[in-house]
């Protein structure tokens, strides 16, 4: 009877934390703040910096421009005079921002040679940025900028977070208080699973809150070569020759798969065909042998 009200009690309070948390979270400089939904005018802390203060804004409201969680990310596809100098010019840019590079890939060939590369900027510094990675282009092919808004999904997870850890502090309370073996097993079973949701909403709110504060820009910048092989050269022609006889090869290739039921037909023929022959000639070969003596 004792375990049953007990089980009741830990439903109850698990429902109580979850359903009546009115509680606003947020992640601030990377950490997270669980506060009260307070008016911008009587929010202070320390009793010196108000609201209006761009530094200080612990409180998530979807009304506030400040308190959106965007996250940017372009694209670029240049043409560029020198690869390698340009770069040099755009890493420049890159490590001025406070960014980093997150991939890199060159490649080369007879015709051009190019490079691909994804970095991480600050979200401030991502316009700038951008214009100055867009300077070193003879002609920029290509340009796309993206901007996604995870707002709802960072107040919902964060609110989600915060429910959770109450629920878990509930739990490591009755935990103090419970009597008998069976009653801590269940409730170690319960906080070892709230505590499985609380590691994966809060990894998820690192990555939105990474996401937001380094915008992401992949950029291609590539050269044609300066270099061209005359039109009749032997390296041309040898070129186009491997080019020739690889295309040739496939299209025989092709020829025959497509002709597959013809060859059936002709192989199947030919197997009786020859067994008829054969057949014709076996007699002939009986004749011969009863001819002599």
């Amino acid at each position: 009877m004792r375990s049953r009200i007990f089980s009741v009690a830990l439903v109850v309070s698990a429902f109580i934390a979850v359903y009546g948390c009115d509680d606003k979270s947020e992640i601030v400089d990377g950490q997270f703040i669980k506060t009260e939904a307070i008016s911008p005018s009587d929010a202070k802390i320390g009793g010196e910096a108000t609201a209006n203060d761009k530094s200080l804004s612990p409180v998530v409201d979807k009304t506030f421009p400040q308190s959106r969680k965007l996250i940017y990310t372009a694209n670029l596809h240049l043409r560029v005079e020198n690869v390698e100098a340009a770069g040099k010019i755009i890493r420049a840019a890159v490590t001025r921002s406070g960014g980093y590079i997150a991939h890199e890939e060159y490649e080369r060939n007879v015709y051009s040679q190019q490079v691909s590369a994804i970095f991480r900027v600050p979200a401030e510094k991502f316009d700038a940025t951008l214009k100055e990675i867009s300077a070193v282009a003879l002609t920029v092919e290509s340009r796309n900028v993206k901007t996604d808004d995870v707002t709802a999904e960072f107040i919902d997870v964060s609110a989600r977070l915060a429910a959770k850890k109450d629920v878990e502090m509930r739990y490591r309370e009755l935990l103090k208080q419970a009597k008998s073996i069976s009653e801590i097993l269940e409730i170690e079973e319960k906080i070892g699973t709230i505590r499985s949701e609380i590691e994966s909403s809060q990894g998820r709110l690192n990555y939105l809150y990474n996401q937001e504060q380094y915008s992401a820009i992949e950029v291609m910048w590539y050269e044609t070569s300066t270099v061209a092989l005359p039109e009749n050269s032997f390296g041309a022609r040898f070129v186009r020759g491997i080019v020739n006889g690889w295309n040739g090869a496939i299209s025989v290739l092709i020829g025959l798969v497509n002709t597959w039921p013809f060859l059936l037909i002709l192989a199947i023929g030919v197997y009786f065909l020859r067994r008829i022959i054969r057949r014709s000639r076996k007699p002939s070969a009986e004749r011969s042998a009863e001819k002599q003596p």
